[in-house]
């Protein structure tokens, strides 16, 4: 039996427990069929199970074939970074079709993978990537590289209006806010 799991969410961390929105996403939706790509683990206190497969990037740095290639890519004979082409073959072994990436900054270093596989991209905008971030004229500058992205999600109104401003093109932006489940009806509270 071969496994496929079409959706691939990258995110900073996995399980951290202040990130419950990106717990959701990496959970819920698309369950058994998605990937996850995460510098770093939640460990202790902070972390939540996360049960998913996981390709953790701090880990691969312990790898000759990560000197190698780290080597090359200094050298200018490899386009991608270590960290891109160990994405891009977890990407292949898994045969993902679509990736979201959390946080528009940690975003930019995956467009270039997804596009070299034909893979459609999606970056998420969450809180001080849309407001910091955009602060720097750098990063406002370097947030133009979305436009290759197939879509932008963000939160609120306010956030889309500031990437359309930049210059991104309002179509691929879209708004999903925050939220919680509610019941449909709620459970009434004895007095």
């Amino acid at each position: 039996i071969i496994l496929t799991f079409p959706l691939a969410i990258i995110a900073p961390y996995s399980g951290i427990k202040s990130e419950t929105f990106i717990h959701r996403h990496m959970m819920e939706l698309l369950p058994g069929k998605t990937i996850v790509v995460v510098r770093h683990k939640g460990e202790g206190n902070d972390a939540i199970d996360l049960d998913l497969p996981c390709l953790i990037l701090e880990e691969q740095k312990k790898s000759w074939k990560w000197i190698y290639r780290a080597s090359c890519f200094a050298l200018h004979l490899n386009k991608l970074s270590p960290v891109q082409i160990s994405v891009k073959e977890y990407f292949k072994q898994n045969d993902v079709q679509v990736v979201l990436s959390e946080y528009l900054n940690q975003s930019l270093k995956w467009i270039s993978v997804a596009r070299e596989l034909g893979i459609r991209f999606f970056a998420h905008a969450h809180g001080c990537d849309i407001s910091v971030s955009l602060r720097d004229p750098e990063m406002r500058h370097k947030y133009l590289q979305l436009e290759a992205a197939d879509g932008i999600i963000t939160m609120s109104e306010i956030s889309r209006k500031r990437l359309i401003a930049l210059g991104l093109d309002s179509k691929k932006i879209h708004v999903i806010p925050y939220g919680v489940d509610v019941l449909e009806n709620p459970v009434e509270r004895s007095v």
